[in-house]
């Protein structure tokens, strides 16, 4: 804005010392005799005309000591005559000259009137432009800071975009890493479902305790036991307490030889427990005794004990037991373990034999 300043003054400057030396060098230019113009420079010196007057003097005096017969006809006063005609006649053209240079000067007041007011009218302008060009300034600067203002926020909004994206990023990589991991534990538990249906169908655990109808025991170390089989002709193993709806009892797996073939018998025994004031004495329901096969339910082998048949037979499996466990009463030969071993009963050199309660009592 300074520099606008500045060049207005400048300006302003130089049209009005323009204006002043076109009023003043038309003084200065006259005309010669015929109408031309003549500059200064050509002009007689103005002390020509004292010149003259000093030389007519002289020539007066000089005219006092001249013979009277000789003043008529001297050379020498014809000569000055003739020079004051010659001064005479160049004083008259320098008056002429003057009494042009007024007659033919280039500018009146009038001229010099539209003159200032065209100086006015365009200082007016420029001050209007100058006006014009702050306002310009002004809008361009305000607009400047407006953009600048626009950049900072979208800069800072893009900043923050890209830091939300930058998390979001972190955040989907770690939840995908999370959801692969899964896929591939899942994958792995995929592998072992057959495992854990058996588990689950089984209870995943030696004897299943717990006050419902039903109870399963699950042998390990079926090779071991084959082992003394073929050594001694038969293995036992005994599973730990359980409680089936109120009764502490036990499960016995007994593999024996007979002859060339090997058989799975099952025993159930009473032991005493916590619960025996509240329940029935000698126990009197049915149960059925089973082998269970680890994939398919519908070739469990299972075998019922009624009372009409076994009762006098387990009468001291079925009494109160004082201390310990009463002796063991089952049923004999449910499967051969070739049979159990061809058809799939053993798995992962394991078998199930489980117990089911009936709800029928023994009159």
């Amino acid at each position: 804005m300074l520099a606008s300043t500045a060049m207005l003054r400048c300006f302003n400057s130089v049209v009005f010392t323009g204006v002043l030396l076109h009023l003043v060098f038309p003084a200065f230019v006259v005309a010669t005799p015929d109408g031309k113009i003549q500059h200064t420079a050509d002009i007689p010196p103005a002390h020509s005309h004292v010149d003259i007057s000093s030389t007519q003097m002289k020539t007066s005096g000089a005219s006092e000591h001249i013979p009277d017969g000789e003043a008529e006809t001297s050379p020498w006063e014809q000569k000055v005559t003739t020079d004051i005609q010659k001064i005479t006649d160049q004083t008259l053209d320098v008056s002429h000259g003057v009494q042009n240079r007024d007659t033919h000067s280039p500018l009146s007041s009038s001229d010099v009137l539209s003159i200032t007011e065209a100086f006015k009218t365009l200082s007016e302008k420029v001050e209007r432009l100058s006006e014009e060009l702050k306002r310009q300034k002004t809008a361009v600067v305000e607009g400047f800071e407006a953009l600048k203002q626009t950049s900072d926020k979208m800069r800072d909004e893009l900043h923050d975009q890209a830091e939300r994206s930058i998390e979001f990023h972190k955040t989907a990589s770690d939840r995908f890493d999370k959801i692969e991991t899964s896929l591939q534990e899942s994958r792995q538990s995929a592998e072992s479902l057959n495992r854990i249906e058996t588990s689950i169908r089984t209870m995943a655990k030696s004897i299943g305790y717990s006050n419902s109808s039903k109870a399963f025991f699950h042998v390990e170390n079926i090779t071991g036991l084959m082992n003394k089989v073929n050594v001694s002709g038969y293995a036992a193993i005994w599973s730990d307490s359980f409680v089936i709806n109120g009764y502490t009892a036990e499960m016995n797996f007994l593999l024996a030889r007979d002859g060339s073939t090997v058989w799975i018998t099952t025993y159930l025994t009473f032991c005493a427990g916590p619960h025996d004031v509240f329940l029935q004495w000698p126990f009197r329901m049915d149960y059925d005794i089973s082998i269970v096969h680890p994939k398919d339910p519908k070739k469990d082998v299972s075998r019922a004990l009624r009372g009409d048949t076994h009762y006098d037979v387990c009468l001291k499996t079925f009494e109160k037991a004082k201390t310990g466990c009463n002796p063991p009463c089952g049923l004999a030969n449910l499967l051969t373990f070739d049979s159990a071993e061809n058809d799939g009963y053993i798995h992962n050199d394991a078998i199930t034999v489980g117990v089911t309660l009936r709800a029928r009592a023994i009159d």
